[in-house]
């Protein structure tokens, strides 16, 4: 159960338990987030590129990294900023997803870019996120509207991040 787990985390760590916000849309809202066309929309937030091929879902996904991402670093970094800007593309479908490389069996991924060891202790890392818009049966994709990957994969980012700023 995860408000079980969550109030153990929180108990273990004294950390309030994770909010459980979600990004309701309406019929109409889903309808618009669900179209897409041949052109790259392309939104700069202050942590993110998005990338997609809806201009309301680029900016819809910006709004959402910005607040999950802002939520791990409270409960991961003690608040501090993630320092660097993220390229995150939301592929047209699981087709498009799965011809840039990403495995078929996921529903999203983050690739984290380092030449070296010595890099990636000195915190250069360049990382990316991947998504997908519509699903096999060509409608949004429900991890847009109601999501779970986004934040698992911006968990990536935030621990990744706080591992570094341990690193010796």
């Amino acid at each position: 159960d995860v408000a079980m787990a969550d109030a153990k985390i929180a108990a273990a760590t004294g950390a309030a338990a994770p909010r459980r916000d979600r990004f309701d849309l309406t019929a109409e809202e889903v309808k618009e987030l669900s179209t897409s066309d041949a052109h790259w929309h392309e939104e700069e937030t202050k942590h993110f590129k998005v990338r997609t091929h809806n201009p309301a879902l680029t900016k819809f996904i910006g709004k959402q990294a910005e607040h999950y991402l802002t939520l791990l670093c409270e409960r991961f970094l003690g608040g501090a900023a993630y320092p660097r800007k993220v390229p995150l593309t939301v592929f047209r479908d699981h087709n498009e997803y799965v011809g840039a490389g990403f495995p078929a069996w996921s529903g999203g991924g983050t690739i984290t870019d380092y030449q070296s060891l010595d890099s990636f202790i000195s915190g250069k890392v360049d990382a990316s996120i991947a998504l997908f818009q519509l699903g096999t049966d060509r409608k949004l994709n429900p991890e847009l509207s109601e999501p779970v990957v986004l934040p698992h994969e911006l968990t990536h980012l935030a621990l990744t991040r706080g591992t570094l700023d341990r690193a010796p």
